[in-house]
């Protein structure tokens, strides 16, 4: 089950919910539930914060009914424009990354 509301042109917020049930005797099942708020910049970036709550039923070792495992995740995504042509023939990439302040390759292929 999942919902999203565009809060505004740039921004939207993004509710997801999943549960599943396992028939082996050692391992009960799950519920996810996510929350997850997106904001694209106009220069073409954009922020995404999430919120997870999994929880597991009848995990091996376990004496709560329950164990909740949380997670929270931050992302900001910068798009790299690189040209790509599709191209018939075989052929090769090279170049090599240097840092900017020293000057020496920290990379080469």
């Amino acid at each position: 089950m999942s919902a999203q509301v565009e809060l505004t042109d740039r921004t939207e917020l993004s509710l997801r919910a999943h549960w599943g049930e396992s028939g082996t005797p050692s391992f009960g099942g799950y519920r996810t539930v996510s929350i997850r708020l997106d904001h694209h910049f106009r220069f073409g970036h954009r922020l995404s914060v999430e919120a997870r709550s999994n929880r597991f039923a009848d995990t091996p070792f376990s004496t709560a009914p329950w164990t909740e495992v949380p997670s929270y995740r931050v992302s900001y995504t910068v798009p790299v424009g690189l040209p790509v042509v599709q191209e018939r023939s075989t052929g090769a990439v090279t170049g090599r990354v240097v840092d900017a302040e020293t000057g020496p390759a920290l990379l080469t292929h």
